[in-house]
């Protein structure tokens, strides 16, 4: 059944490619996004050194389950099947956060998240197989808890993380299903890292494992980005692209790679992966807070509420999200996140050929 959704939304990526190309030229949306980012909460109970969510995560509140379920069956209604990935603070602290996966499997979404896995328990780890997920991701930074602890502020969590993934490749031996990847970003302390990491995915029977270089969010992040030995991350890099094509499971691309080591060396510079106008406008949605939209969040310029904008479609095509797609078009940042980075229908095929084998 996955499967074959699976193949589905693909089919739907691919074709939109053409539609997207169409739309950057004439200004006008004649595609719809082929990836979604719906926020089920804002609390995390992690420390991330890249990320502010945490400091005020006592303060917010979870978003309810029966707005969720309307945002699913409203993009249900724009989209047919599609893509969902929720999150934004750690998902699993939402209380219903796995009847909210299991409506969207009903609308026939695939649903994926990002964890830090630090409240997957056995119970949890059970529940998270059977609810079928499509994915799963794991941040996981290092294979050396003081590693880990350096981005995500607990010393703790290798060990929580670590034992997350254990407990659900256990369940899924046992259940079948979910695929499961590591996320990890690249920074200073953690080059050496980077080739055990791949291997203790292969070891561990993972899907894949995505790189992704640290962001520049904030001052401690620009401490973290000063790598010291550049020709150690270049070497590295190339010991990755070589280990994909001995069949180790990385998500990443050579131009990826490539793009990453000159970020990382000249953080200001845009590497050449980024030439040309950015797509994410056409491509992407992010809904946040019940209901306002993003198409993207690097950029503080939300297009509206999409109950005050008539819905989905009509915020899609109105002159509020054409203001935001020129603004995006014209952005010259280094944006290297691996949701907003630009592949080719080749570097997609073999992405997506990779994260599902099975393991």
């Amino acid at each position: 059944m996955v499967r074959a959704k699976t193949l589905m939304v693909a089919a739907k990526r691919a074709a939109n490619e053409f539609k997207t190309k169409l739309s950057m030229k004439s200004g006008r949306p004649m595609c719809k996004p082929s990836m979604v980012y719906l926020q089920v909460t804002d609390k995390c109970n992690s420390r991330c050194v890249m990320c502010g969510t945490w400091r005020d995560s006592d303060k917010v509140e979870h978003i309810p389950l029966e707005l969720l379920k309307r945002r699913i069956d409203e993009l249900h209604a724009w989209l047919g099947k599609a893509h969902i990935q929720l999150g934004t603070g750690e998902p699993f602290m939402h209380p219903e956060m796995l009847e909210v996966v299991r409506h969207g499997n009903s609308r026939g979404m695939l649903m994926g998240t990002v964890t830090n896995g630090f409240l997957i328990n056995d119970n949890l780890a059970e529940g998270i197989i059977k609810s079928d997920f499509f994915n799963i991701n794991i941040s996981l930074d290092g294979v050396r808890p003081e590693t880990h602890a350096i981005t995500r502020g607990f010393p703790q969590a290798f060990d929580q993380a670590v034992a997350a993934i254990d407990r659900l490749v256990f369940y899924r031996k046992k259940l079948g299903g979910v695929r499961i990847m590591l996320k990890p970003i690249i920074f200073r302390g953690n080059v050496d890292q980077l080739i055990p990491l791949a291997q203790f995915v292969r070891d561990k029977g993972l899907n894949g494992i995505n790189f992704q270089p640290i962001q520049r969010n904030n001052p401690a992040c620009d401490e973290l980005m000063a790598i010291e030995d550049f020709d150690e991350l270049r070497a590295t890099f190339e010991q990755l692209k070589r280990m994909r094509g001995e069949g180790y499971p990385i998500l990443n691309s050579d131009r990826e790679f490539d793009a990453f080591a000159w970020y990382l060396e000249d953080p200001k510079a845009r590497p050449p992966l980024l030439d040309g106008a950015c797509s994410v406008g056409y491509t992407n949605v992010w809904i946040m807070d019940g209901g306002v939209v993003h198409l993207c969040v690097g950029l503080e310029m939300p297009v509206g509420h999409v109950d005050d904008l008539g819905g989905f479609p009509k915020l899609w095509r109105s002159p509020e999200a054409a203001k935001v797609r020129k603004v995006i078009a014209a952005c010259k940042r280094p944006c290297l996140a691996s949701c907003l980075i630009k592949r080719t229908l080749g570097e997609q095929f073999r992405r997506f050929t990779t994260f599902m084998k099975n393991r």
